[in-house]
């Protein structure tokens, strides 16, 4: 949605996340240059998935000009996304798994002739669907399972990933 061709750089903030990881798999097999944040303790996890990894309000986010930065996360990390936009870049974020509400330099965004684009809710073309389940079909996207869970622990599952202790899907199971 955000545009993503070979030969661009893509910058995924959250790459613990299923959703970061997913674009990271996307990036990759698209032929992007593709860059990840998270925890200084998960870098090691993020460089495996085939992304350089930049722990989250690294100094080099700036220098990035990224074509496509996706940004899950909110106010932690939003205003570093504007700053790591390239020319007419877009910055795609489905919602904030933290503080919805954040703050960033408009003239930043304005100087880069740079777009936010919202996919909270939506629809994906035809194209776009049947590129991803080819994807995920030939094996090229690979989710990662950090843990499986009975559903009695979900309150479990939950601590653990509010806490950000995961590094990709926790699966609950009956």
């Amino acid at each position: 949605m955000g545009g993503l061709k070979e030969g661009h750089t893509l910058l995924v903030q959250g790459a613990a996340t299923a959703t970061g990881q997913a674009c990271i798999d996307v990036g990759r097999v698209v032929g992007a240059k593709v860059y990840a944040t998270t925890r200084r303790e998960k870098l090691d996890k993020a460089r495996e998935l085939g992304a350089e990894p930049l722990e989250y309000g690294d100094s080099k986010l700036r220098d990035l000009k990224a074509n496509v930065v996706f940004d899950p996360v909110g106010a932690e990390t939003f205003a570093d996304s504007v700053d790591a936009l390239g020319r007419e870049g877009v910055l795609v974020t489905p919602g904030a798994v933290g503080r919805a509400l954040v703050s960033f330099n408009i003239w930043t965004l304005l100087g880069k002739r740079g777009r936010i684009q919202g996919i909270g809710a939506a629809q994906a073309s035809r194209q776009t669907m049947d590129l991803l389940i080819g994807m995920a079909a030939s094996g090229k996207i690979r989710p990662i399972i950090d843990r499986e869970l009975p559903l009695g622990r979900a309150a479990e599952a939950h601590r653990a990933i509010g806490a950000r202790e995961t590094f990709g899907n926790v699966i609950l199971r009956p």
